[in-house]
């Protein structure tokens, strides 16, 4: 099998079009901003494996976002959360610490020049 795909990425070419290098300027970082500026990077401590579905809705309850709000999960335990204005994003990070199941629930701001998973999400305040 590994000899395989080793002959198919030998064939493997690029059109000169798809050659081309992709450039990012000071507008592309300032776009991650914009976007990131109502995001936070979410991570919960726990042993059992989350039912997303089921946090997505208790953390609606729980935050009653005036503009709504999206959970994305991004890897075991680490969520990106979009909230639908500053305000919203504001309320939910001055109310910390959270808790999910009675497992702590780790907030970090995101914005926007690391990948969330580059984040470190490690500290809660108490």
């Amino acid at each position: 099998m590994a000899d395989e795909l080793e002959e198919l990425w030998k064939k493997l070419t690029f059109t000169e079009e798809e050659d081309t290098g992709i450039e990012l300027d000071s507008r592309s970082t300032s776009a991650a901003r914009k976007m990131g500026k109502y995001c936070v990077v979410m991570k919960i401590l726990s042993q059992r494996s989350i039912n997303v579905d089921a946090l997505r809705k208790k953390l609606r309850i729980l935050w009653k976002p005036n503009k709504g709000v999206q959970i994305a999960e991004l890897e075991e335990e680490l969520f990106l959360v979009e909230f639908g204005d500053e305000k919203d994003k504001k309320k939910v990070l001055d109310m910390c610490p959270w808790s999910y199941e009675k497992q702590l629930v780790l907030i970090q701001e995101f914005e926007g020049e690391l990948t969330p998973k580059e984040i470190e999400v490690k500290w809660a305040p108490f």
